[in-house]
């Protein structure tokens, strides 16, 4: 076992374990709601540390919150949903454009190219809903399916700002997309069979990030309907 310096000044204790013991090491889930990523991200970072030196872990983690629940990323996200469906792209863009510099503001991110990586890559994100939010606008109209969509945006910032943090505090973590995880048919809606097909389809998706930590969506999927209206705001938590 030794000692690294890691960018953000922190003592990591690095145990060196050969491929074998890798694998045979359970995986832990940890999951970080909205106010621990808005506000001590840090502090995720040296649990996922701690935790890395006794199992495999995955991450899965909420939007980010705000100063007040009316100000979380989820609640702007479905603001500037309903903006867009009274085609008011104006306000829908200023909300994306104030999630992102808040997003941007935030990221407690020593490293240079991490930081330039996580900014490009956070733009990318808020670009794209800008411009979906914009089809919506010229149409004037948002099915349910559109605001599972616009409102998986939270997670996702969320996700690639804590891969982004790990890789920063020297673990290697990856990104996963959970949104169109549900690649399966929905047969008889969300009963036993269908949640039993969504651990498989995820744990596929954790497996193909090999021995980096996967930091996933606490979106995982659309479905018919809408996951908003079928599930509800604590998808992330089922």
């Amino acid at each position: 076992m030794a000692v690294k310096a890691l960018p953000n000044g922190v003592g990591w204790q690095h145990h060196s374990l050969s491929h074998c013991e890798r694998q045979e090491r359970q995986r832990v889930v940890l999951k970080f709601g909205g106010t621990s990523v808005g506000k001590f991200a840090p502090e995720i970072a040296r649990i996922c540390s701690s935790s890395l030196s006794k199992n495999k872990i995955a991450i899965v983690c909420s939007a980010r919150s705000g100063q007040s629940k009316a100000e979380g990323t989820t609640n702007r996200l479905l603001r500037a949903a309903r903006e867009a469906a009274k085609s008011n792209s104006i306000k829908s863009t200023a909300i994306v454009s104030e999630i992102l510099r808040e997003h941007l503001d935030a990221a407690r991110v020593a490293s240079p190219k991490v930081k330039e990586r996580l900014a490009r890559d956070l733009t990318a994100e808020c670009y794209e809903l800008d411009e979906f939010l914009t089809s919506i606008s010229k149409v004037g109209a948002l099915s349910p399916e559109s605001e599972d969509r616009i409102v998986s945006v939270g997670e996702k910032l969320s996700a690639q700002y804590l891969a982004a943090l790990l890789d920063d505090y020297g673990m290697e973590a990856e990104y996963v997309d959970l949104s169109d995880v549900i690649n399966f048919k929905v047969l008889h809606g969300l009963d036993k069979d269908f949640y039993q097909d969504l651990a498989q389809a995820i744990g596929k998706r954790v497996q193909l990030c090999g021995d980096k930590v996967p930091v996933l969506t606490g979106f995982w999927g659309s479905l018919p309907g809408g996951l908003l209206r079928n599930v509800g705001r604590g998808y992330s938590g089922d």
